[in-house]
Order: C-alpha cells, then structure tokens, then sequence
C-alpha cells in the first residue's frame, strides 16, 4: 500500500514537471521578447517614439502617460503603495497583484509593437503596387522609391523615408534593402526585398513582378485574418484553461487558507494539485496545437 502511495507520488509529480517543461518551450520565445522590453520600460524609453515611427495607431494615451518620469514614477508608487497594503491580507495575493501590476506597460509596449507590425504587413502590398505603378510609368527604379515615400501608409513612411535618405548618401539599394530587413524582421519585407534585388541583379521588367507578389501577399493577409477568425474560440480557450487554475490557486488561499494549506502541505495534497495542474496544462498545449497553423 506504501509502495503505491509512493508510486502514485512520484508519477503525479513527474507528469507535472513534464508539463512545465512543454509550457516553457512554448512561452520561452515571448518571454524573451517581453524581458527585451521590460529593459527598454526600466530604462525609461516606453511611449518614447514619434508619432510617425508608431504608424498612427490610435491609442496613445497611455503611451503619453509612460513617456513622462512623472506619470512613470506615479505608477511605481501606485504598484508599492497596492502591494503594501493587500500584503498583510495574503502575500501571495499581493505578490500576483504587483507582477501584474509591473507587467501592465510591457504587455502594453508589447501590443503596441505587435499593432505596428501588423499595419505594416497591411500597409506593404499597397506600396509595392504603387511602386509597380511608377515603374510601369516610365520610371528608374531609385527614382520611384524616391517619391514613394510620400504616397505610403503611415506605418511604412519611415521604412521608404530611409531609403531614400540612403539613396541620397550614396548607399547602394541592395545594402539598404538588407539594413531595412534586419530592422523589421519581417517576412513580407524579405520577399518585396528579394524581388527587387533579383530584379536589379537581372535587368528584367520589374512592375509585373512587383505586381504579381502584391496579389499574392493580399490574398495571404486574407486568408490569414479569415483563420484567425475561425480559431479565436480554440485559442481563448487555451488562455482560459491555462489561467484557470492558477486563478483558483489565489482565491482559495484568500477565501481558505486551511484548505490552500492542505495541497501545499501534505502528500495527497500535492499528488491531487500537481495532476490537477498537469492535465490543465497538458489540455491547454493540445487545445492551442490544434487551432495553430503556420499562416496565423
């Protein structure tokens, strides 16, 4: 009876720290990315970009609130004076408070730099076909990228903008393409950036090219939105089953303390929390697999 007791033990908390091991490849690349911008927060450069640069999207106001040391400040002061106060209550209740309440203008930093990305992916096949359409007219390649840069969205106006700044210093466009890639990361860029290159280094007609990779984008951006329509269900459902016991971990350790002590304490305890959490998790990774495609 020992012995299964022990076996029962062992498995519940092995089949738990298999599933941490799975949540942490997944989260491993955004916690990266969030650590990325918890360094730019603490070294006080949130909300410092123009307006131009953020691609006129339309929620600035807490960016405007995080550009100032005041408003920053503030909120520090806000986050302790909470986390103070809800301590006496529970620690462990004021402990989630303050992480979240640090974690707020990263996940807002975070959102913003997402919203841009996906304005430019909108924005791109848009300026490839007035590009095509200049080169259609009659003009040099160096000479219609010069003049594109008024005639784009906002949110690729820098990217063109600096191209031509590079043109006028006399950087040639295959290097310049190549600087603009690495900065936006992005793999509709790469591919715009590769037919022009393929276009120079050959000499052909580059405007059905351009013309042909615009369509071909639009059509992916669409069935993209359409996908990520058909799984948003499937995906919240994810979060939801991920979050959720957790959740209930902090109201019962409020509401039953008795109780929170028991699955942290005892044996039994810890075997039910332990494959409790486990199933959770291994349910939320095999939900979110699902819903997952390589054109979301």
């Amino acid at each position: 009876m020992v012995l299964d007791i022990g076996i029962g033990h062992v498995f519940a908390w092995g089949l738990m720290l298999l599933c941490i091991i799975i949540l942490l490849v997944q989260i491993i690349p955004f916690v990266i990315d969030l650590f990325r911008v918890f360094i730019d927060w603490w070294d006080f450069q949130l909300g410092s970009l123009d307006k131009e640069s953020r691609g006129g999207l339309q929620s600035e106001g807490s960016l405007k609130f995080f550009a100032r040391r005041p408003g920053r400040l503030l909120y520090l002061f806000s986050v302790c004076v909470l986390f103070s106060i809800l301590f006496d209550r529970s620690a462990i209740l004021a402990i989630v408070v303050a992480l979240l309440g640090l974690a707020a203008p990263i996940l807002l930093h975070y959102k913003q730099s997402q919203q841009h990305r996906i304005a430019i992916e909108q924005a791109l096949p848009d300026a490839m076909t007035k590009l095509a359409a200049l080169i259609g007219a009659g003009q040099p390649l160096h000479q219609a990228i010069v003049e594109l840069p008024e005639r784009v969205d906002p949110a690729l106006r820098p990217c063109f903008a600096q191209l031509r700044s590079d043109l006028k210093l006399g950087i040639s466009l295959s290097d310049s393409l190549k600087r603009q890639e690495r900065r936006l990361d992005l793999q509709e860029f790469t591919a715009f950036a590769s037919c022009l290159r393929v276009g120079l280094s050959t000499g052909g007609t580059l405007a059905p090219s351009i013309e042909r990779l615009a369509r071909d984008m639009r059509n992916r951006l669409n069935l993209r939105m359409k996908l990520r329509v058909l799984t948003v269900q499937a995906r919240g459902q994810a979060w939801i089953m991920s979050a959720l016991p957790f959740l209930i971990l902090i109201a019962l350790s409020v509401v039953d303390p008795s109780s929170f002590e028991f699955l942290l304490n005892t044996n039994p305890g810890r075997s039910a929390l332990s494959l409790a959490l486990g199933m959770n998790v291994l349910g939320a990774f095999w939900v979110r697999r699902l819903s997952q495609s390589k054109w979301v």
